[in-house]
């Protein structure tokens, strides 16, 4: 029983342990969630950050655009374009600061969204190692609910002993009870018998003195005195043997009492430390029990804190890949941002480059071999306008309809495409570039296209 009591107390222990060490890791995980959520909100902001910023941008491009218009008709109509100019360059130098905000706030969007990831597989390593723990916490409760089950079996094959022992100790005690009547009743007997005897034997002793007083001359009386002497010591040995017959027996019986009031208090001691393991056992039991229903509760609060972080980790998934489409794609620089860059614009005598000649053997103009090739490929306007639209990121799933084909546009697709092929486009998730490809004749005449 002692030993049944230290494993359970020991297994009382472990699970003790094993839940403060299990409410710490909540503890942990709780101060991973507010981590999780303050990089969700910071995400949040710098996603609408970059919205409004791109709002702007969207609106300093019209206003550029109804800019530019404006100088054309004032250009046609002769009159001053220089307060048009100051604001085409305000309108520029804004540009230019939103699209340096636009790429600082994409760059500080792809940390947040790199620790995202990374927080979410923390959160999955976390969930992981939470699974296993659930399952080996499962596996002791069952266990620890076996161990309970053979125990109360146990206590009450201990209890039906108890009571079996108790059921013996009354009835050893009423049989005492009745040798120690019994003995009794023999001592009194004995005693009476005893008085008896030496009532007889003084009676004997005065009787033969009477007689030797009154035969002190007559013989023949000396006969009854020796069998009265005779009678007299048989009466006294028999006297000495029922003293020690009796003596003997009581110091038997005495001893037999000891031994059993001896053993019927170790029984009681027993009894009452059976008694106090059975209500320690049942107090550690009814702590099992709470420990248990604390467990089974802790774990459903687990399942439904694990059920709410899917649902974030999707419903964030989802808008992660909702605000990844709305990116603008990087746009290539006109001839006025080349000019205000000091790029100079090139051409076949500064480039060293032979001129092509056509079947009548005059000098083909890079122009005109555009307009061919526009007329050419008028044909493939739907493959071109593919490449005028935005450039999505691999998880992007839904993507904007393109615009309706027109000539000015399909000239316009086809001016980026072969801008495209001279300059790499790249998203800003890439950190390594590759070199811009060398200005053509060609390549500058399409470019001009831009400018128009």
């Amino acid at each position: 029983m002692s030993l049944e009591k230290e494993q359970l107390t020991n297994e009382i222990q472990q699970v003790l342990k094993t839940s403060s060490e299990l409410e710490q890791q909540v503890s942990q995980f709780k101060h991973f969630e507010e981590q999780y959520l303050a990089t969700l909100e910071c995400l949040k902001q710098k996603e609408n950050e970059l919205t409004e910023t791109s709002e702007k941008l969207f609106i300093s491009q019209q206003n550029a655009e109804q800019l530019l218009i404006e100088k054309d008709e004032l250009v046609k109509n002769g009159q001053s374009t220089d307060v048009v100019n100051e604001q085409i360059s305000l309108i520029e130098d804004e540009k230019k600061n939103l699209e340096d905000c636009i790429e600082q706030l994409n760059i500080r969007v792809n940390s947040i969204t790199n620790e995202f990831e990374s927080a979410n597989k923390q959160f999955v390593e976390i969930r992981l190692q939470k699974d296993k723990e659930i399952s080996n916490l499962q596996e002791q409760i069952q266990t620890l609910n076996s161990q309970l089950s053979v125990a109360e079996e146990s206590i009450a094959q201990k209890e039906n002993s108890v009571v079996k022992l108790e059921s013996e100790i009354e009835s050893i005690n009423a049989q005492y009870e009745k040798k120690l009547a019994a003995v009794d009743e023999v001592q009194k007997v004995w005693e009476v018998e005893k008085r008896e005897l030496e009532t007889k034997s003084f009676e004997l002793a005065t009787e033969l003195r009477i007689i030797k007083e009154q035969s002190n001359g007559i013989s023949g009386l000396a006969e009854m005195i020796e069998s009265l002497r005779k009678d007299l010591a048989n009466a006294n040995k028999r006297v000495e043997e029922i003293e020690e017959t009796a003596n003997h027996d009581i110091t038997i019986m005495k001893e037999e009492v000891e031994d059993r009031d001896i053993q019927v208090g170790e029984l009681i001691k027993e009894i009452e430390e059976l008694k106090l393991r059975l209500a320690e056992a049942e107090k550690s039991l009814e702590r099992e029990k709470k420990e248990v229903e604390r467990l089974e509760t802790c774990c459903d609060k687990f399942d439904d804190e694990e059920r709410v972080y899917k649902q974030t980790i999707r419903t964030l998934q989802k808008e992660v890949k909702d605000l990844k489409g709305i990116k603008t794609p990087p746009r290539q620089p006109g001839l006025i941002e080349m000019g205000r860059a000091g790029i100079k614009p090139l051409s076949r005598e500064t480039t060293y480059i032979d001129e092509a000649q056509n079947e009548q053997g005059t000098f083909v103009d890079a122009r005109d071999s555009f307009v061919a090739a526009d007329k050419s490929e008028d044909v493939k306007a739907p493959q071109s306008t593919s490449n005028q639209t935005a450039v999505f990121h691999p998880d992007d799933t839904k993507h904007e309809t393109q615009a309706a084909n027109t000539p000015s546009k399909m000239n316009r697709s086809r001016c980026d495409q072969s801008t495209s092929n001279q300059t790499a486009v790249f998203h800003p998730d890439d950190t390594k570039h590759e070199t811009q490809a060398a200005n053509t004749p060609s390549k500058m005449n399409r470019s001009r296209c831009d400018q128009q």
